[in-house]
């Protein structure tokens, strides 16, 4: 499993700035409630994921429960870039 790159699951492309990266300029207001409920979830779901990864002592290679831990994690939080960006048409 490829590693998640939320810069890239929001933007397309790891160089671009967010807002020039969306295509949808008018959302309605279910769209824009779904928005900031998934913004609100989304940098809990990646501090998940990053303290997944401290779980472990430095030296120790992520494997076995740490690593289903992490990848859980770090899925919950692509499926809420991807949801974003669904919801302004950038998917």
């Amino acid at each position: 499993m490829a590693a998640f790159d939320i810069q890239a699951a929001l933007t397309g492309t790891s160089h671009r700035p967010h807002a020039a990266a969306m295509s949808k300029t008018l959302i309605n207001l279910k769209e824009a409630t779904e928005l900031q409920r998934l913004y609100a979830q989304l940098p809990q779901a990646c501090r998940r994921a990053a303290a997944a990864l401290r779980t472990s002592p430095p030296d120790h290679k992520l494997e076995g429960e740490a690593l289903a831990r992490f990848l859980e994690a770090n899925k919950k939080a692509g499926d809420i870039a991807r949801q974003i960006r669904k919801i302004l048409g950038d998917e």
